[in-house]
């Protein structure tokens, strides 16, 4: 398994502790997100990508996310 810590976790983890740790064990257990989620999420991606063009000597430090699963 590969270790990462997502933008996703740490929303999970806010709202409900259990939902933290399911996301990290048991990601296949949760329901896949719907248009308006999906929507969402791809925004967050936009901002991250305007966010490292604003900062161009910065890195991109990626945790071996999954698909859907956005690096912090």
């Amino acid at each position: 398994m590969t270790e990462h810590f997502s933008k996703g976790h740490l929303l999970a983890g806010i709202q409900c502790p259990k939902k933290l740790y399911l996301s990290i064990h048991n990601p296949d257990a949760g329901v896949p997100p719907d248009e308006a989620s999906r929507l969402l999420l791809d925004q967050g991606t936009e901002i991250g990508i305007l966010a490292r063009n604003l900062f161009p000597g910065g890195y991109l430090v990626n945790w071996g996310g999954t698909d859907g699963d956005d690096p912090i």
